[in-house]
């Protein structure tokens, strides 16, 4: 006679059958991810462990990774029960090939969901983070510490459901490993802000592309669905205030200036993402973020509002490039974190591109005196042209304004926090962070 656990352990047609069994279960499993946790194999009389993971996957991984899949039984996890007799308990609920948790608390013993974070200790990754834990996620957030910083995640470092990861998302070892754990991802991390776009063109390009690239492809191979972040640079340089749609046509500068490198990155970050979820089937959808801002962003890479406030806040004068006519739309970061969730929360969002914005335009140099008026400071408004502050050559894009039609009728979301709010939450997290000795 066959032995039931050596016809399941390791066999990939056995797991298959039972995740369809799984599936079609009268319980909600939509929280759970069977096929890639180590669990428990039970029958009446014999008790052994196995990797539900096939043989196929951990191959690719142990490759990849460098080392070798051992299986030993998670004790953190809940158990599930494979029935692999050919016998029907009624009661219980038993059927031939059957896995699912035990019926202690259905919902109460699903494991919950695992997701990564890409560029995690960074701003906006950070919030996303908290928001994810709230909703009652294990995070694994992956981070170089290049752009992030230590601070934005530190007060989540003791929580046993964060783990933060310190290495790039160029190691396709670390994220083939990360990717293969988890759920859910979303890939926030990049080359960012003007003056590194400016420095280091390389880094810029590697980054955004090579990045993406690996986790797209890791994504395809282990069937993991993730959300790649885009910017509202691919528009390139409109000369209208007319809300941009996301059919808008781009419209760039030469390839001598590298200011157009980094649109030109995000933008084969996107067609990617479209070339995967078309020709090999990827669930991936992708944010377009328009200037999204709160506390924790730094102004150290030309970012507008903080740089403005810090200086405003040491009573240094704000410096404006240009005339100042240029105009910026700005999205708290609570509202970019609500549309990035809610966009991995349905796969009817697959395949397409998002907006992700506030269409309240302002004026930079009307800006820089609101936040004088908001900080009660001293300090005045000077006037700096790009060449002095970005050397010869650099052009800049004069209004990007969101039309976020899209994922109002699809998702139902809207930016719920004004102008007054991002100004006030980041005068206040600014102020903090100055009496906050070294």
């Amino acid at each position: 006679m066959v032995n039931p656990i050596d016809a399941a352990h390791g066999r990939v047609h056995a797991l298959i059958r039972t995740q369809i069994a799984f599936d079609n279960l009268d319980v909600d499993v939509s929280q759970a991810s069977p096929m890639s946790r180590r669990e428990v194999v039970e029958d009446s009389d014999i008790v052994t462990e196995f990797d539900e993971s096939t043989d196929e996957v951990m191959a690719d991984e142990s490759t990849a990774a460098g080392y070798q899949s051992t299986h030993r039984r998670d004790r953190t996890r809940p158990l599930f029960r494979v029935v692999c007799g050919a016998r029907e308990n009624s009661e219980a609920g038993y059927r031939h090939g059957i896995l699912y948790p035990r019926r202690v608390s259905d919902a109460a013993l699903l494991p919950r969901p695992r997701s990564l974070v890409t560029g995690g200790a960074g701003f906006i990754g950070s919030h996303l983070c908290e928001a994810l834990l709230d909703l009652g996620h294990e995070v694994f957030a992956l981070d170089d510490l290049s752009t992030g910083r230590l601070g934005n995640v530190e007060h989540l470092m003791g929580r046993p459901d964060f783990h933060l990861v310190v290495d790039s998302v160029l190691n396709e070892a670390v994220v083939n490993s990360l990717v293969h754990k988890c759920d859910r991802v979303w890939h926030m991390a990049a080359a960012v802000g003007v003056r590194l776009v400016v420095d280091e063109p390389v880094r810029t390009l590697t980054t955004n592309v090579r990045g993406t690239e690996v986790v797209l492809d890791l994504c395809a191979r282990f069937n993991k669905r993730v959300l790649v972040a885009s910017t509202s640079e691919v528009y390139g340089d409109h000369q209208s205030l007319d809300p941009l749609p996301e059919t808008a046509r781009r419209i760039y500068g030469p390839t001598t200036v590298n200011r157009w490198g980094y649109a030109a990155s995000k933008a084969l970050d996107e067609f990617l993402s479209l070339a995967y979820c078309e020709e090999r089937g990827l669930d991936v959808v992708v944010a377009r973020l328009f200037n999204t801002v709160g506390p924790r962003q730094t102004g150290f890479y030309g970012m507008v509002i903080p740089s403005f406030v810090e200086r405003a806040l040491r009573g240094e004068p704000l410096l404006v490039h240009g005339d100042g006519s240029q105009t910026r739309c700005f999205c708290h970061v609570e509202d970019t974190v609500r549309a990035l969730v809610m966009l991995l929360d349905t796969t009817e969002t697959t395949g397409e591109i998002y907006n992700i914005g506030n269409g309240e335009p302002i004026a930079i140099g009307d800006l820089a005196r609101r936040i004088i008026d908001e900080t009660s400071s001293q300090s005045a408004v000077e006037l700096v042209t790009y060449e002095e502050a970005y050397g010869e050559g650099f052009e800049d894009m004069r209004h990007r304004v969101p039309d976020t039609s899209k994922i109002t009728r699809d998702l139902g979301w809207t930016p719920k926090r004004p102008l007054a709010e991002i100004l006030s939450d980041v005068i206040a997290h600014s102020r903090l962070e100055a009496a906050v000795p070294g």
